[in-house]
């Protein structure tokens, strides 16, 4: 057994559920040991709630390096950048919005230049 999957299937075991991993795109190795994982939870019986929280800042479908789909065992949800009327509350204009677009990190770090942000 390559040693990515040993270790994969050691920091799934090593974690009590839930576990939230996070940038999982950068890990494609994890995806069919999630999957291995759940099908023997569910032979057993044992899944009544998520066990695993995966996020990800790329649509991981998509991704050419992940051979799981995970199709049946998971949900998929698309986050979208923060309306105008979330950040509203900053205090800043239409404009200002429309230049820095929703992203949470340039309202939240002010210093950010939104154009270093967006091009770098």
């Amino acid at each position: 057994m390559p040693m990515r999957l040993i270790k994969s299937a050691l920091l799934l075991r090593q974690n009590a559920a839930p576990v939230v991993i996070d940038e999982v795109q950068y890990a494609p190795h994890l995806f069919s040991q999630i999957k291995m994982e759940v099908d023997q939870l569910r032979i057993k019986s044992q899944i009544n709630k998520p066990i695993y929280r995966l996020t990800g800042s790329q649509q991981v479908l998509l991704d050419e390096n992940i051979k799981e789909s995970l199709g049946g065992r998971a949900s998929f949800f698309r986050l979208h950048n923060l309306s105008y009327s979330e950040i509203s509350n900053f205090g800043l204009s239409v404009e200002e919005f429309i230049f820095k677009g929703g992203w949470p990190e340039l309202f939240v770090h002010p210093q950010l230049n939104a154009i270093d942000y967006h091009f770098r």
